[in-house]
């Protein structure tokens, strides 16, 4: 008789209960260290697949909402046409315009929030509504991408064109139900207008292109009169 030191009892083990089944090897996917043991770990065919799905779906999300929330031309227009007729300033107010009528019409936080970005060249916009000729909601948007050659008269009676990389102030009126200004274009550094109050009126300079020019005698009178601060 064999002696079980020898090996004999897994012998008999094994002619009892049969070899133990082996596993068969998982197909090699792919290859990646284990950092837990440190050995090779299998990764699945279908993650990088995954992974790349993934990047794709964040990608066109940001591209998406950055375009949602890009203005435009037409995106202005729409807004606006779709406004209520015969809208009050209240009702202007609560569809998202500043207040700018009577003594409401200084240069606050939203103005100065909307020439701070125009000082820095960042796209922006700033919605307000006035009652000086009937209540007017204006849609102003600064585009850094335009810098269109704008025409000012000269004292001999011609026209001088100026071209600048300042990017545009555009602008867009409506008044009862109608667009009564679109894309009306204007540059972003406002001069002061001095009043006999002791006031003065931030006016956005006009930029418009030939034939129409900017006026020789008074170059302020064609602005768009944006508020009134006290110096």
């Amino acid at each position: 008789m064999r002696n079980p030191a020898d090996g004999g009892a897994k012998d008999v083990y094994d002619q009892v209960f049969g070899t133990p089944c082996q596993p068969e090897p998982a197909p090699e996917y792919g290859i990646k260290e284990d950092v837990m043991t440190g050995g090779k770990a299998k990764v699945p065919a279908w993650e990088p697949v995954l992974a790349a799905v993934v990047l794709i779906v964040f990608v066109a999300a940001s591209w998406l909402y950055a375009y949602l929330a890009s203005p435009s031309a037409l995106r202005i227009e729409r807004e606006l046409s779709s406004l209520p007729a015969y809208s009050t300033v209240r009702q202007l107010v609560d569809a998202g315009f500043t207040d700018m009528t009577g003594r409401d019409a200084v240069c606050g936080d939203e103005v100065t929030a909307f020439l701070d970005a125009v000082k820095e060249k960042r796209t922006a916009t700033f919605q307000y509504v006035t009652d000086d000729d009937g209540i007017t909601a204006t849609t102003l948007w600064y585009d850094p991408y335009e810098s269109n050659p704008w025409a000012r008269a000269t004292e001999d009676g011609g026209v001088d064109i100026s071209y600048d990389h300042d990017g545009r102030v555009r602008a867009w009126r409506w008044r009862a139900g109608e667009i009564v200004q679109a894309d009306a274009r204007y540059g972003g550094e406002p001069t002061a207008v001095r009043q006999d109050d002791g006031s003065a009126t931030a006016v956005l300079p006009w930029r418009p292109q030939s034939p129409d020019r900017v006026p020789y005698d008074d170059p302020e009178s064609a602005g768009l009169p944006l508020c009134t601060y006290r110096e």
